[in-house]
Parts: structure tokens; C-alpha cells; sequence
């Protein structure tokens, strides 16, 4: 079992497979439905690559295997961004200094790389700009995300230290920017954004399965991976059809503001799509790429790039893409 679920795990982390397995079993379940959706489980694991959080995301206890194949796994889901994409673009979008440094006009704020070895250099930096985001240089899933501010420290030269303790490698500092609207009301505390999905094809770029998403607790981020919320927005008008926590639960109201998620208007939503578009168009060989934008008063602005975004949409949607991305495949010659 133990090599089982290593080979199934988001990311090898058996622990969060056992997770699963344990709040399967303490369910109000009857030991037969227990025991045929673990089954399941792993014969979805076996066969198509789904881990078992995946498994109870997409409901597929109440699907069958045919409906099943239609979703794409997280695992999978990385063969079909490196057919779409050529190798060069993952070489600038995972990395994101890099990034910030070709789509600067887009970010409408200030960025520097902090390494050990010229780490002097920061201190500068953080007296003009005394409230930052950290963040590891190539990472995701916005674990490891974090903000700094200059007055809980004695000095610059404390907070450079104290950072350096936490990134040995070294980070990038961003300029701390908060949301406008009703995109800051809804959970203060985080920068909540965009995820827009692209697809470049010979006709253009079209924007597919935009997606809202939310911090939620007193967290900085608004990743799914670390408990936030998201929703899905409509393409042509900018409005939340539907939202979801983490584990696909439907959540139509934040827990902690009481703001209504569902039918929340995104603002300026054509300059979101426009902004997009134009990012998409800009990397050579990026057929498909996922854009993290946030909404604040400087207008949208650019968080990151990505060429292996995940395909989160199938959680808030309920529906695989399957057949959809086979299609893109098959329109590029891919």
C-alpha cells in the first residue's frame, strides 16, 4: 500500500493520501460503500494517474469510469503542456525573476532578486519599499509565499537576515500590493486573483475556463493548495458562476466576510481579457499558459506566468477537458 500510494501522491506526499483514506473511513459511509470506493480509488490511481484527493474532488464515487476518463489528472495533465508548449518557455515562466524581468510593463510594481552572495543590495530596496512579498524564485502552490514588513524588524540589515535564515537560496522581493474592490473585500488580508487560462491557436488567442480565486484565514495567498477558495468565471461577462473550497465543496459565501462569492461582477473585466491576450501573444512556442492577474488601484496587474498551469477548472466545473485539449492538440498538428 505504502508504494501505492508514493505512485498515486500529488507530488510523492503518501501522508496526504493516507489523509484521504483516513476521512474516507471515518465517514458516515456503510463499510461496503467504503470499501468499493477505495477500490476505485485506487484503480483510478492505476489506470488514469489520479491521486485520491483528486478522486474525491471530482466526485467520482458518482461516476462512472467512462465519465471519469473525460477528467485529466494533475500527473497527465503535465504531458499535454509539454506537447503544447515548446521547451524554452518553461525555461522563462519558472522562473520568476525572469518573467518579471519580460513582461516588466505588466507588473506595475517593483521586483528584485535577492542573492547571498550581493545580499547587500536589498537593504535599499526595503527602506523605499517597507512592505514586501517573499517568495522562493522557482517555486508554486504559494506555500512557501510570504510577507515581510520593515518595522516588525530593528533594521533592514535585521530583516535581510532574518529572510536569508528562511530562503538560504535566496528570493525575490515584490512590492506588496493589495486588491481593489470588491476582489479586497472579500478576503482582505490576501491578494485574491485571476487565474485565466489561454489557448493560441491559428486563429488566435482565446481565453478558456477563467477562474476567481481567494484566500481565506488570515493567509496571504489565495492557492487552492494551501486552503483558499475558487470560482468560475464566465467568459463573456466577468461574473462567478459557481465557487468551491478546496475539496470541491460548493461555497456560494466566504466564511470569514460573509461576502457573496456567486454572482460577484470582476471588474474591468475586457481589460482582463485584453491584458491576457496580449501576454499570451508575447512568448514564442507558448501555445497553452495560465496568468495570474490581480485587480488593484494601480489597474490589473501581472502576479506570474505559467506553461504547466494546472487544470484546476475541472474541480469548480465538475467536468473533464479531456476531450477539449485532444482537440487543441489535434487543430496545432501536436
Amino acid at each position: 500500500m505504502a508504494n501505492s500510494l508514493f505512485l498515486f501522491s500529488e507530488h510523492g506526499n503518501a501522508r496526504a493520501e493516507l489523509a484521504e483514506l483516513y476521512a474516507l473511513q471515518k465517514s458516515d459511509r456503510t463499510p461496503e460503500e467504503k470499501k468499493r470506493i477505495q477500490a476505485d480509488m485506487l484503480r483510478c490511481g492505476k489506470e488514469y494517474g489520479f491521486t485520491f484527493k483528486e478522486y474525491m474532488r471530482y466526485g467520482f464515487e458518482r461516476k462512472t469510469p467512462e465519465e471519469q476518463h473525460t477528467f485529466i489528472s494533475d500527473k497527465e495533465h503535465v504531458r499535454f503542456c509539454e506537447r503544447l508548449n515548446a521547451p524554452e518557455t518553461h525555461t522563462l515562466l519558472d522562473n520568476k525573476y525572469s518573467t518579471y524581468l519580460f513582461f516588466k510593463p505588466y507588473f506595475r510594481r517593483e521586483a528584485m532578486l535577492v542573492q547571498p552572495a550581493a545580499a547587500d543590495a536589498f537593504l535599499p530596496f526595503a527602506a523605499a519599499h517597507p512592505s514586501l512579498m517573499i517568495k522562493p524564485n522557482e517555486d508554486w502552490g504559494g506555500a512557501a509565499v510570504t510577507a515581510a514588513y520593515l518595522k516588525d524588524y530593528d533594521s533592514a540589515g535585521a530583516m535581510l537576515e532574518a529572510l536569508l535564515r528562511d530562503y538560504p537560496e535566496g528570493f525575490l522581493a515584490e512590492e506588496k500590493l493589495s486588491n481593489a474592490g470588491v476582489l479586497y473585500d472579500v478576503h482582505p488580508s490576501s491578494l485574491n486573483t485571476l487565474r485565466v487560462s489561454t489557448i493560441r491557436l491559428p486563429d488566435g488567442v482565446h481565453v478558456i475556463h477563467p477562474r476567481v480565486r481567494i484566500g481565506c484565514g488570515g493567509s496571504v495567498v489565495d492557492n487552492i493548495s494551501v486552503g483558499g477558495f475558487q470560482g468560475q468565471v464566465d467568459t463573456g461577462t466577468g461574473e462567478v458562476i459557481t465557487a468551491c473550497d478546496a475539496a470541491g465543496g460548493r461555497c456560494d459565501v466566504h466564511p470569514d466576510t460573509g461576502v457573496r462569492i456567486t454572482g460577484m461582477k470582476i471588474p474591468d473585466w475586457q481589460e482582463a481579457v485584453a491584458m491576457t491576450k496580449e501576454l499570451a501573444a508575447a512568448v514564442d512556442g507558448l501555445h497553452y499558459g495560465g496568468w495570474d492577474i490581480a485587480y488593484t488601484d494601480r489597474g490589473w496587474v501581472l502576479v506570474e506566468g505559467n506553461d504547466l498551469a494546472q487544470f484546476g477548472w475541472q474541480t469548480v466545473e465538475q467536468k473533464g477537458c479531456r476531450a477539449e485539449f485532444e482537440r487543441y492538440l489535434e487543430i496545432l498538428g501536436l
